[in-house]
């Protein structure tokens, strides 16, 4: 196995929404196709995405939410902190994602390319959609 150094890893930054309705939060399916990053096809996850370099954290957590679901949301406290390394277009990746509870004033979402499929789930029913890690995580630690 090669070892693994700083100049073989990229490293992103994400900002994700826990976004919640009348009792139910969002989630998104990662469309099979159309998009180029997409490492997670078919699971689900939150909401939100990569904050570019030199953008202010909140501003590109809000832009990532309204980029994906169409939704303005009032953002609250980071509730969850993590990590994965899925490998990108042939690059090994390292994203750390810090995960908010949101509140949305509407459940009405239009979705991007990116995404396939939406559902607004009762939280404790998550286990029948295939999340990924660490939205999983970050859904127990929300519910605390």
């Amino acid at each position: 196995m090669e070892k693994v150094t700083d100049e073989t890893v990229r490293q992103r930054i994400a900002g994700k929404a826990i976004i919640q309705h009348m009792s139910k939060v969002l989630i998104l399916r990662e469309a099979k196709q159309g998009y180029a990053e997409g490492a997670n096809a078919g699971k689900y996850q939150f909401p939100g995405g990569r904050i570019k370099p030199g953008e202010p954290f909140m501003r590109g957590l809000e832009r990532e939410i309204f980029e994906e679901t169409g939704l303005r949301v009032a953002v609250g406290d980071p509730v969850y902190v993590g990590e994965w390394s899925p490998v990108i277009n042939g690059d090994l990746t390292q994203i750390v994602g810090v995960f908010f509870a949101c509140e949305a004033e509407t459940d009405v979402v239009r979705l991007s390319a990116e995404h396939d499929r939406y559902a607004w789930i009762d939280p404790a029913a998550s286990q029948q959609y295939e999340l990924m890690t660490p939205e999983d995580k970050a859904l127990a630690a929300f519910l605390k």
